[in-house]
């Protein structure tokens, strides 16, 4: 069994609140384990820009940054769609 690398991950931004326009980039927040590289994320997102013709922007976090009072998560927190959770 493979160890997870991804923990979560959160649509939010203008895509999530349903306003984004065709110069909106799409933001997606990454929970990942302590310490795991973000390559196998960082790769689907370059497949997924090249097949739809969009920017995405990830931001990479840990289970403990979500807890900070950060502006960038504090938005993640208010105007968020999850779409994956404990994901290898």
């Amino acid at each position: 069994m493979q160890p997870k690398l991804l923990r979560s991950g959160y649509l939010f931004d203008s895509y999530a609140k349903l306003v984004h326009n065709e110069k909106s980039d799409i933001d997606i927040a990454i929970v990942i384990e302590k310490g795991k590289n973000a390559e196998a994320a960082k790769k689907a997102a370059r497949k997924a820009e090249a097949r739809y013709g969009k920017a995405i922007e990830l931001h990479f976090f840990e289970k403990k940054d979500l807890k900070g009072k950060d502006s960038l998560i504090s938005e993640i927190k208010r105007n968020n769609a999850e779409f994956f959770d404990k994901i290898n």
